[in-house]
């Protein structure tokens, strides 16, 4: 219960450190919220290993257990598994798909859903389809989840009030229509 409460609860972004660099910095905030992402979030969820070896060896793996990655940008992510170690891979067990908030672009131009290098995260469990993301790429992520046994949720929470008004103005009736032609009830 503490390495649950002391490491968990978190979604975790990657992006790219510069458009030529392979290599990746990790955004965490608070699960659901609209608080502001920092790197250094990211990094304190290791802090908890570095007290002694035996908690090093307990918690190692605990902050890609219990906490939520965010797909927002398939490519990003694709590039980031790639760069993970199986171990690692394998230990991710709840991933979300879409943005929580945009600010002038649409996101549904050049968000990519599923990306194939999921197939390697053999401890996914749930699959998370945040509200904002079109009703094909809902249907898509649906698809993945059903196919892989994973559970699947809509999340409404910690959406910003000016992505619930283009939501409004765009697709929301479009993502109703699709849960009632799938059969879809929210758990939320």
């Amino acid at each position: 219960m503490v390495y649950r409460y002391a490491i968990g609860g978190n979604e975790i972004s990657p992006y790219r450190l510069d458009i030529d660099s392979p290599h990746f910095y990790l955004m965490c905030q608070p699960y659901g919220t609209q608080e502001k992402e920092t790197k250094e979030a990211w990094s304190c969820l290791f802090d908890l290993g570095k007290a002694c070896r035996q908690l090093y060896h307990e918690t190692k793996l605990l902050p890609y257990k219990l906490n939520v990655f965010n797909i927002s940008l398939g490519g990003h992510f694709s590039d980031f598994l790639l760069g993970l170690d199986d171990t690692k891979k394998k230990a991710i067990t709840t991933v979300s798909f879409g943005f929580r908030s945009w600010v002038e672009e649409d996101p549904m131009t050049f968000q990519f859903t599923v990306p194939k290098e999921l197939r390697d995260c053999t401890g996914l469990k749930t699959a998370i389809c945040i509200i904002t993301l079109h009703p094909i790429q809902t249907g898509l992520v649906f698809s993945f989840a059903t196919k892989r046994g994973l559970k699947f949720m809509v999340e409404r929470k910690g959406i910003s009030n000016k992505t619930w008004s283009y939501l409004d103005a765009i697709h929301e009736a479009d993502m109703l229509e699709w849960e009632q032609e799938n059969g879809y009830d929210d758990d939320y």
